[in-house]
């Protein structure tokens, strides 16, 4: 969208999405497990005579959830592209995407179920304030590095492996969106089809993948990483620390990243087996916390 990419375009991108997604959730579960086994009988017990059943309090903000997604996908914001290149009008300036979002942010703080805000999830400004600055402090900071990668473009051997690791590697650290485009305008130079956008499709997956799923590596990668962290600091619940958060990372979702990446990536049979290899090794963990939890719970 940031460059003219069609927004269904994406919705091809489902088998990496898929992939990625059933081996982290099934190391979730398998890691959950264990650690629920674990907790103490009283808790367990607690959890027993509290436990209510599944509804729904605040469904009001569902809808003004649904604005802000349609604004995303449908309501056009500040053109930059036009901007860049000198031929913006004086509507390309105008954020009516980010005048919507804002709009229905207000309009649910104001009407919406405040019991269900404040009361139930303990809303705070807090998390908000302090993922805003810090991601301002992102923004401001990550320019020259973004500009001094667009000067040295030439020099980076640009293929589909390469382009995943270098927007990954940066969106960890970096906002994905700057990361995204920064990368989307390099791989622009490479010949290549069929293309999409201007951009050789393969160089454009690795691109999009890189710089959504590069962004779970760390804290900062995303806004809602370090959102969930401050809530549930705020709610007085204790959290990995930066370096704790990225150990964690390394361990779980990094080696079904270059699973991925061997078999849907290389193009090669060796290569797509040795993926194979180790999807497996990554189910052995999960298998092990599974049967941990068993033992636990057989005690």
């Amino acid at each position: 969208m940031l460059r003219g990419v069609p927004f269904e375009w994406t919705f091809g991108l489902w088998p990496y999405w898929l992939f990625v997604n059933v081996l982290l959730l099934i190391s979730y579960f398998a890691l959950d497990s264990k650690m629920y086994a674990k907790e103490p009988a009283e808790a367990l017990a607690k959890d027993a005579e509290y436990a209510t059943k599944l509804g729904l309090r605040g469904a009001s903000g569902l809808l003004f959830l649904a604005i802000i997604i349609i604004a995303v996908t449908f309501i056009p914001s500040v053109d930059l592209h036009a901007i860049e290149t000198g031929h913006a009008t004086a509507s390309d300036y105008v954020p009516r995407r980010e005048v919507v979002m804002l709009l229905s942010a207000m309009t649910s703080f104001l009407v919406g179920d405040r019991g269900a805000s404040f009361n139930l999830n303990k809303f705070t400004w807090t998390p908000i304030l302090e993922v805003g600055a810090l991601f301002i402090g992102i923004f401001l900071t990550m320019m020259p590095a973004l500009q001094h990668l667009g000067q040295i473009a030439h020099k980076i051997p640009l293929g589909e492996i390469s382009l995943f690791i270098f927007t990954g590697g940066l969106s960890s650290v970096l906002d994905n969106a700057p990361t995204y485009v920064t990368f989307f305008e390099m791989a622009a130079q490479v010949p290549g089809e069929p293309k999409v956008a201007g951009v050789p499709e393969t160089l454009l997956i690795a691109v999009s993948l890189g710089a959504v799923m590069g962004g779970a590596i760390t804290y900062i990668g995303n806004g809602p990483n370090f959102m969930v962290k401050s809530v549930a600091e705020s709610a007085g619940v204790a959290m990995p620390s930066f370096g704790g958060y990225v150990w964690w990372s390394l361990r779980r979702l990094m080696p079904i990243l270059v699973s991925m990446v061997l078999i849907f990536m290389t193009g090669s049979l060796w290569w797509m087996l040795l993926g194979v290899l180790v999807g497996l090794v990554i189910l052995g963990p999960a298998g092990r916390d599974l049967r941990a939890a068993k033992a636990v719970k057989a005690d």
